[in-house]
Parts: structure tokens; sequence; C-alpha cells
């Protein structure tokens, strides 16, 4: 079952990161700093955090069925598609949250070229898509 595989391997991930991320602060002697950031931000930052490793979970149990079920090339075009999305997420947390990931180039020229570039590569999906014949279940 990919859950339960993507599961264990999510845990035992973050499992032994922890501990050699926690060895290393030891080795180096900054277990102060671990301290600091405990005792400060990480409360706050820690919803986004859990999000972000559910979403990373997620995408890996997709990902895992979608190698059971489709083909490589359907694969590849679907997860070239996160370039647009990227562009998209970028700016709409930039409406919301302005200055939120510092300073971002956005003159018209340059995001009509992004923009061109996430309709170059959504017709390019959807052309190759029709033209890629569907594997026999």
């Amino acid at each position: 079952d990919s859950i339960n595989f993507e599961l264990w391997r999510f845990l035992w991930l973050a499992f032994f990161g922890t501990v050699i991320s926690f060895s290393w602060v030891v080795y180096q002697h900054q277990l102060y700093l671990m301290k600091s950031v405990f005792s400060g931000g990480f409360l706050g930052a820690l919803p986004f955090i859990l999000f972000g490793m559910m979403c990373i979970f997620c995408s890996y149990v997709w990902g895992y069925q979608a190698r059971q079920r489709g083909t490589l090339s359907q694969i590849t075009m679907l997860s070239q598609t996160v370039v647009v999305f990227s562009f998209l997420l970028t700016y709409l947390i930039l409406i919301w949250f302005p200055g939120a990931f510092g300073p971002v180039d956005t003159n018209l020229s340059t995001i009509m070229l992004k923009g061109l570039g996430g309709v170059f590569v959504v017709g390019g999906v959807i052309v190759l898509a029709k033209t890629i014949p569907e594997r026999e279940v």
C-alpha cells in the first residue's frame, strides 16, 4: 500500500533528520541557538511547517500511485505543471502579503513573459496528452 510505505518513509526521514540535526548542534556546542529558535518564532511557524509536511506527504503518495497507473511520459508532463502553479502562487501571495519574498521583479514584461511560458507549458501538456495513446489496463 502506497500510503503505508510513504508514511513509514516520511516518519523515518523526520526521525533521523531530527536526530542528526540535534547531534550536530550538540557537537558544535550551539545548543543555545536551538533554545532561542524554540523560544522565539518557532511556534508561530509550526502551522506552516505542518501544512508543508502534509503537502509533501500527499505529493509522495500521489506520485507513487501515479507511477503505478500512468506512463512515465504522462507523469513527467504533469509534474512540469508545478512551474505554472509556482508563478501563480507567488503572485497571489505577493498580493496578500506584499514583500513576503523580498524584492520580486513585478514589471509588466516579466509577468507577461512568465505567463506566456505558463501557457506554453499547459498547452504542451494538453497537446502531448492527446497524442500519447493511453496505456491499456
